[in-house]
């Protein structure tokens, strides 16, 4: 070993779509500010590139887990999140990891922590960042860990062992109450306007919002704009044909459900969001370079038979209102 350097014994271990070095409680100083500017070295922190150490220069590969048996009776081991950062000298306790809680379990295992049974075990896992039980089940296989296996996750190449988890005791963790604001749903209001959301505390508090509320032109805002537009362009004329047009094209859409789904299942719904807001895309191209002109040449025609009329009858012809 370099006499400049210490030496730490770690292991680089993917949890889900997540990378972390692993390290044992006792290899750090007691101190935290020392324990954390140790850890900023191991990673190379701050760096953009994370050159210098072993973070892999994105949120999602500069994560650490530091691990120890758990004095508490109901679990096996103590397991402390941080998420470090490569912008500035700063190491994150304040949330957990989904991912990296996901390969606690089998480095328990592994490095002796939790007695291996054979086919599962299970791992009682306490984060010390809420003070929360998770609960990891392993598949084993000669006394370690299993790697391999045939389960699949969107966002990692190839296949791996499933380990599955029980997040059940963890509602709550950060503001004590699955729903912190005690509301199913909230309106909150931004420069862009009021969205409908759901606020949850499972693990780590999350905001849900339909992201058809956050772009123009989708769903309700459809369906309220071309009656209008039409309305607007034709009047009463064409109130009929335009209503039967509307609610056809939404049950035609209806008819494509089970494609999406078919697609979702070989594809992953990423490509069926994907593909949806391609077709989104180009309805509103359509609507901006070929609906507007033919509106605009729609509106010509009739000023110019008003005015020919107006001519015919010895008025004065209809100036064009603004925008038209």
């Amino acid at each position: 070993m370099h006499p400049e350097m210490e030496t730490l014994r770690c292991a680089i271990v993917r949890g889900g779509t997540s990378k972390a070095v692993f390290i044992m409680m006792n290899e750090y100083p007691k101190d935290p500010a020392k324990r954390d500017a140790v850890i900023l070295a191991v990673y190379g922190s701050p760096d953009v590139r994370q050159i210098d150490g072993l973070g892999g220069a994105d949120v999602l590969t500069s994560k650490h887990a530091i691990i120890s048996r758990s004095s508490r009776p109901d679990a096996d081991v103590d397991y402390t999140f941080a998420q470090v950062s490569f912008e500035s000298a700063f190491v994150d306790y304040a949330g957990n990891c989904g991912n990296i809680s996901s390969a606690v379990g089998p480095f328990a295992i592994d490095e002796g922590l939790v007695e291996p049974v054979e086919p599962i075990t299970t791992v009682r896992i306490r984060m010390t960042n809420s003070d929360k039980i998770l609960i990891a089940e392993v598949p084993v296989t000669g006394g370690k860990a299993m790697v391999d296996g045939d389960f699949a996750i969107d966002g990692v190449p190839g296949t791996g062992a499933k380990i599955a988890m029980d997040w059940s005791d963890v509602v709550g963790s950060i503001t004590g109450k699955l729903m912190p604001t005690g509301n199913p749903t909230d309106t909150i209001e931004t420069d862009g306007g009021k969205y409908t959301v759901s606020i949850v505390d499972a693990g780590n508090p999350v905001v849900f919002v339909l992201v058809t509320a956050l772009y123009f032109g989708v769903f309700g805002e459809i369906y309220s704009l071309f009656p209008a537009t039409q309305g607007d362009t034709f009047g009463a004329k064409y109130a009929a044909a335009n209503a039967g047009m509307l609610y056809t094209a939404k049950g035609v859409g209806s008819l494509l459900v089970p494609f999406a789904a078919a697609a979702a299942v070989s594809m992953g719904w990423h490509v069926v969001f994907t593909i949806a807001m391609g077709f989104n895309l180009l309805a509103a191209a359509l609507g901006l370079f070929v609906l507007k002109p033919m509106r605009v040449r729609h509106f010509a025609a009739i000023r110019a038979e008003v005015e020919n009329d107006a001519i015919a009858g010895g008025r004065r012809p209809m100036q064009p209102a603004p925008g038209n």
